[in-house]
C-alpha cells in the first residue's frame, strides 16, 4: 500500500510540474508578445510553449547555484578544491559567478525578444536587458539569502516569510521582465515613428 501511494503521489507530482511549467511558459510567451505588440496568442502545448518550459527551468536552476556559489567562503573552496584557495581567488571566484549570472540572465528578454521579434533600437535593447538582468541577479540573491538564513536560524524565519519571500520573487523578476520588453517595444515604434516622420 504504501509503495502504490508513493507512486500515485510521485505521478501526480510529475504531471502538476510539466503541467504547471506548461502554465508558466504559455502566460510568459502571452506576455512576450502582448508586451512587443505581435499578434498571436501562445498555445499551451505548442512544442515552442514546452521548449520554453524547459530552457527557462534551466535557466532558472542554473542561475540558483550559481547564486549559491557566491554563498561558499574560502574554506568551503579549499575543501571544494582540495588544496587551500587564497582570499583573493575566492572573491575572483564570486565576482565571476556573479558576472555569469548576469549574463545569463541578460541574455533572456534579450532571446525572447529577437524570437518574437527584432527591435529597431538594438542599443536601447541591450541596456534594457541588462537592467533586468541586475534586478533578476539581486532578487535570486534576496530569495536565496532568506533561505539560507532560514536554514540556518529556523527559529528566526517561519514558513510564511518563505512563502512571502518566493512571491515577491516571482512578482519582481516577472515585472521587471516585462517593464525590459515594454521598453524595447516603446523604443522600436518611436524609432519606426521617426523613419516615417511621425
Amino acid at each position: 500500500y504504501s509503495r502504490t501511494s508513493a507512486s500515485v503521489v510521485s505521478t501526480l507530482g510529475a504531471l502538476t510540474l510539466v503541467v504547471s511549467a506548461a502554465l508558466t511558459a504559455s502566460a510568459l510567451r502571452s506576455g512576450t508578445r502582448i508586451s512587443l505588440g505581435t499578434q498571436g496568442k501562445a498555445r499551451l502545448f505548442d512544442i515552442r510553449t514546452l521548449v520554453v518550459a524547459l530552457v527557462t527551468s534551466v535557466v532558472i536552476l542554473g542561475c540558483w547555484i550559481l547564486t549559491l556559489g557566491t554563498t561558499l567562503r574560502v574554506a568551503a573552496w579549499s575543501q571544494l578544491v582540495g588544496e587551500a584557495v587564497a582570499p583573493g581567488w575566492v572573491a575572483a571566484i564570486k565576482l565571476g559567478l556573479w558576472l555569469l549570472e548576469w549574463a545569463v540572465l541578460t541574455g533572456l528578454p534579450l532571446a525572447a525578444a529577437r524570437w518574437t521579434r527584432r527591435p529597431a533600437h538594438q542599443g536601447r535593447e541591450l541596456a534594457a536587458c541588462a537592467i533586468f538582468g541586475l534586478v533578476a541577479v539581486a532578487m535570486n540573491a534576496f530569495l536565496l539569502y532568506t533561505y539560507i538564513g532560514a536554514l540556518l536560524n529556523p527559529a528566526a524565519s517561519s514558513g510564511v516569510v518563505l512563502v512571502l519571500t518566493l512571491l515577491v520573487w516571482v512578482n519582481v523578476v516577472v515585472r521587471a521582465y516585462l517593464f525590459c520588453l515594454c521598453w524595447i517595444a516603446v523604443e522600436g515604434e518611436g524609432t519606426r515613428g521617426r523613419e516615417i516622420g511621425i
